[in-house]
């Protein structure tokens, strides 16, 4: 193989560990082990960027099925939402105890009141900033891999046209030289 062979492969290969990889950093572990995984023995872990786990995405497997399908466990989701509850409870209280303070007395209630108030309003402006943030880096994160699994799926393409134009040069030695490339592009 050429070396432009090589390094489209590579890069394909480099863009599938990559986003295998990250997969299985930031992925959850699945309730059902996809095949790949139980055969491998490996951690099956999936992200809402990919419809194959992470396993799956960095050994090119294409499909990416369930080993079998279980009746479904919300206990985790259950505990999620438990602790988010918690949470929310958390900071409504603290916004209640703010807005309780603000009516202590007529002077101290002004001085607590505007104290309490900024720290609401530098809470809320605060909160809203790191939603916008994550909106904007899970926008990111979803355009790169998107970006990265079209240019990995052209290089795969390009790939297998040059095998098949090295396989129509090798079944006719007769031919002159450079007739083994076609040009797949249509006009394109």
């Amino acid at each position: 193989m050429s070396s432009s062979a090589d390094t489209k492969s590579s890069r394909s290969t480099f863009f599938r560990h990559r986003c295998g990889d990250r997969i299985n950093l930031e992925g959850i572990v699945t309730i059902v082990a996809c095949s790949h995984c139980v055969e491998k023995r490996l951690e099956c872990r999936m992200l809402s960027l990919s419809l194959r786990c992470g396993n799956c995405c960095r050994d090119g497997v294409a499909t990416c099925l369930p080993a079998h399908i279980p009746i479904p466990d919300f206990s985790g989701i259950n505990r999620a939402l438990e602790k988010l509850e918690a949470q929310e409870n958390a900071v409504e209280a603290q916004m209640l105890a703010d807005d309780e303070a603000a009516e202590v007395s007529v002077i101290e209630a002004q001085r607590v009141a505007t104290a309490a108030r900024e720290r609401s309003r530098a809470a809320r402006a605060k909160l809203s900033r790191l939603r916008k943030q994550r909106k904007l880096l899970k926008r990111k994160e979803q355009e790169i891999f998107d970006e990265g699994r079209i240019e990995a799926e052209e290089l795969e393409r390009l790939e297998e046209l040059e095998g098949f134009n090295q396989e129509i040069a090798s079944a006719n030695p007769n031919a002159p030289i450079g007739a083994h490339v076609v040009d797949w592009s249509f006009g394109a």
